[in-house]
């Protein structure tokens, strides 16, 4: 099975599509806060194949972003990936248990942008339980990072 999350700076929220190895779509979760006109382009191009996925990404431009999901990252991975071993690891694991897998892709996919952002302004890395507190993972940053 292949899960893929897709997000945007244009909606609040994730869709999930899952599909089996065949690459037909088994699985479907939304929970975005879409407009009519994003819920009537979705029903339009609504993606019932895998390749059919890059319909809706050609469709929309930049904006919206289509993440491969690992079926589910550990607090392993985001503590490996975020690589700042300081603050306190309970709390921040119990904040990670309460996220989706599709929030958690999301970080794992953001961590090596935020790194390249907080290294060229110079500026310190939150604490990994602020990172998640704060869902610094939503932030928006400039396109070069």
């Amino acid at each position: 099975m292949k899960k893929y999350v897709m997000a945007s700076t244009k909606f609040v929220g994730e869709i999930i599509f899952g599909f089996n190895d065949d690459g037909d779509l088994i699985e479907f979760s939304n929970k975005a806060e879409l407009t009519a006109e994003q819920r009537a382009y979705l029903c339009r191009v609504f993606p019932f194949t895998e390749k059919e996925l890059g319909v809706i990404k050609s469709g929309v431009g930049t904006e919206v972003k289509l993440i491969a999901m690992k079926l589910d990252y550990s607090f392993d991975d985001f503590w490996n990936a975020f690589n700042y071993k300081v603050g306190n690891k309970p709390r921040a694991e119990k904040i990670w248990k309460l996220l989706t897998p599709g929030e958690r892709a999301r970080i794992i996919d953001f961590i090596p942008k935020y790194h390249r952002y907080i290294m060229s302004k110079k500026i310190e890395s939150t604490y990994p339980e602020t990172f998640l507190n704060q869902r610094r993972w939503e932030s928006v940053l400039p396109a070069i990072y």
